[in-house]
């Protein structure tokens, strides 16, 4: 489920609309009340202050407190997805440079994308607004994800030790690496630009 989040009207209108109201009870009260002619602009001129002091502030205070919290969640997603790139990344190394992999070391540098579905299930991805981030990101997924479905072929047929299998496995898992080296590149240097660690 998405998350949406509520439309506030800008302050610009707020103030608008609390001057309107001012003004109209200003005015009637000059009409309706005896003896307030003498003091209508001054009223109405304290009345204006009044207003623009006394809901400008709260609302500046609570525009700042959302966009320190969005910005806050922004950050802890971005870290989430950072975490999970960077051991996506350490698992191409990692197969790249080996020799010999076994069953267990495959397992250990296993392509994951459970935070990356977690988060754009639950509609957390929405505090992101680079769409270029987003894009990085999304093709470093997509293109890593049959990945891990050639990785447990591969500790399946190493498991019972079929050497043809888990050989050409590791072939196609190599030159599907290399291929898709360069997005998972791309992704970790624009998450770590955008969590400021670039």
């Amino acid at each position: 489920m998405n998350s949406t989040r509520l439309r506030y009207p800008t302050t610009r209108w707020l103030l608008a609309l609390l001057l309107a109201a001012s003004i109209l009870v200003a005015v009637l009260y000059h009409f309706l009340v005896p003896g307030a002619k003498n003091e209508f602009w001054d009223n109405v001129t304290a009345t204006i202050i009044g207003l623009i002091v006394g809901v400008s502030i709260p609302v500046f205070l609570e525009r700042s407190a959302r966009t320190s919290d969005e910005s806050v969640q922004r950050l802890k997603t971005l870290r989430l997805v950072q975490m999970e790139i960077a051991h996506n990344h350490a698992a191409v190394d990692f197969i790249l440079a080996a020799d010999g992999v076994t069953a267990q070391q495959m397992l250990e540098h296993r392509f994951t994308s459970e935070v990356w579905d977690a988060l754009s299930d639950g509609g957390e991805l929405t505090w992101i607004n680079d769409h270029h981030l987003l894009r990085c990101m999304a093709n470093a997924y997509a293109r890593s994800k049959p990945l891990a479905h050639l990785q447990d072929r591969y500790i399946d047929s190493r498991i019972i030790n079929d050497v043809l299998r888990f050989d050409a496995y590791l072939r196609t898992l190599r030159s599907s690496i290399r291929d898709i080296n360069p997005y998972i590149d791309a992704a970790l240097d624009a998450v770590n630009e955008a969590v400021g660690e670039k």
